[in-house]
């Protein structure tokens, strides 16, 4: 086992990635997202949380806005471009994440910085 599949190995849940592009429509152009890649392994780790980053507490009656970063890796041969909608599968639980630029990648795994912007 060479080290990208020993990294893979640790891979423990599946994404969907989506490109977003745009169709021009006759007065305005609308959005639609594209399937690049079905079921890929990836695993997910959570960067950063909590109110130094911005998870401030709120008043009832306020919705709360879970906006922490997170990074996702996945095998360096996905193309993925910034900007891209994923939605991961981990632990029986499914979260859509917008990608942050492009992926840093090493020779065994690429990092995606993404963030969930969602509310509770």
């Amino acid at each position: 086992m060479n080290e990208e599949q020993i990294i893979a190995s640790t891979f423990d849940g599946v994404m969907d990635v989506y490109e977003r592009r745009y169709k021009e429509g006759k007065l305005i152009q609308e959005e639609e997202e594209n399937l690049l890649y079905k079921r890929f392994p990836c695993a997910v780790s959570r960067s950063r949380s909590g109110a130094r980053y911005g998870n401030q507490p709120v008043k009832q009656g306020q919705a709360a806005a879970l906006n922490y970063e997170t990074k996702v890796f996945a095998s360096p041969k996905l193309s993925i471009p910034a900007g891209c909608s994923l939605v991961v599968t981990q632990y029986g639980k499914t979260v859509r994440y917008v990608t942050c630029g492009e992926p840093v990648r090493y020779p065994t795994h690429q990092e995606i910085l993404v963030v969930r912007e969602d509310y509770a």
